[in-house]
């Protein structure tokens, strides 16, 4: 007997199994909504908003207590670059958890960020992995001598044509995702609840927020602090050799993640936090010795802030600080490079530093 069907048979079969499979579709895409729907209310009912007036001590044992009987504790998952490869891209993201309603009641930025309606205030499930439509990498990192990032090491046998292919491939990785993370500086995205209409896996609600210019170790610093209120600093990397091995850490330390004073001053001061941004102030001014003001004075950091650079100015031409051997040694080469326009940032800052290194002669 012939099996054989006739081409309107074989039309008609498959427009049959068409029509089943977007019934599929839909009837997943209308279970992921309501998923999503329930996961949102979860996380509003969990996640309650802390009193801002609530003191920081206080504010950890509020929001575990809120948790105990709202079941989500982590609630956001934060994501940060960190690592400086050779050829200058900023890469390897990796996240930090957090409560939002810690964050939320400790500094008002978050307030804004994760308020609903935003585009981070989208309810994810936050245990998927690095999104794969997301790039992994930025060229345009604006703080380049942020040394909470990792710097890659040079492998001795790695050769220039080598570096030449590493860059080429970061380049067609570049244009082959998409859009920069410049052109969403500032911003910080997640994946749409919506985008995938089959196989939606429940999983921990909440939010994720990419942060593309700032370094993870020092936002997870910044986040312990708006925990606990207690923030450990780094040397920074002017010290002296001897200066510049911090105590090693664990996982079970249960002393603060270290951190440089200079970029938590920077993050700080971006997100309005003065207490802490007094706390880098302080530290960075303890840390400053004959040795290391002259790099510190016209380092690019510096040039971006008035009060630091204040600070600096005062120091180097205070005492006989500006005589001793290490800065007259020292000070020459550096506004050689000034003058030459190898270190354009520095500009002003020279022009501060000379008419009251003048004065001092003036008064020997």
């Amino acid at each position: 007997m012939d099996q054989s069907h006739t081409p309107t048979e074989n039309n008609s079969k498959k427009e049959s199994e068409r029509i089943l499979k977007r019934r599929v579709r839909l009837k997943a895409g209308r279970a992921k909504k309501a998923q999503a729907l329930a996961s949102s209310s979860a996380v509003s009912k969990s996640s309650p908003v802390i009193p801002s007036h609530i003191e920081r001590k206080h504010l950890l044992q509020t929001a575990f207590k809120l948790a105990l009987t709202g079941g989500t504790f982590i609630d956001t998952k934060f994501y940060a670059f960190t690592r400086r490869g050779l050829s200058g891209v900023v890469d390897t993201p990796q996240a930090v958890f957090a409560n939002s309603s810690i964050l939320r009641a400790a500094c008002p930025y978050f307030e804004g960020l994760l308020a609903r309606g935003f585009e981070e205030g989208n309810i994810i499930n936050i245990d998927e992995g690095y999104p794969s439509d997301r790039q992994s990498f930025t060229e345009d990192y604006d703080y380049d001598s942020d040394s909470d990032l990792e710097e890659e090491e040079e492998d001795p046998e790695v050769t220039e044509s080598m570096k030449v292919l590493r860059m080429t491939q970061a380049d067609k990785s570049h244009d082959e995702e998409g859009p920069s993370l410049s052109e969403a500086k500032g911003k910080s995205t997640v994946s749409d609840p919506q985008d995938e209409q089959i196989g939606f896996k429940p999983g921990r609600p909440g939010r994720v927020v990419h942060i593309p210019d700032v370094a993870h170790t020092t936002l997870k610093a910044f986040i312990f602090y708006l925990c606990t209120g207690e923030v450990l600093f780094r040397p920074l990397k002017s010290a002296p050799k001897s200066e510049q091995s911090p105590a090693v850490q664990n996982e079970i330390d249960h002393r603060a993640p270290p951190c440089s004073p200079k970029s938590m001053y920077r993050l700080a001061d971006r997100y309005g936090v003065q207490a802490l941004k007094d706390l880098c102030f302080a530290e960075i001014g303890k840390q400053l010795q004959p040795q290391n003001i002259v790099p510190e004075l016209f380092s690019e950091f510096t040039s971006r802030y008035p009060p630091i650079r204040d600070f600096e100015l005062n120091f180097i031409t205070r005492s006989n600080i500006s005589r001793v051997p290490v800065v007259t040694e020292t000070l020459p080469v550096w506004i050689e490079a000034i003058t030459n326009g190898s270190l354009p940032h520095c500009n002003s800052v020279l022009s501060l530093l000379l008419p009251r290194l003048l004065a001092n002669q003036a008064q020997v």
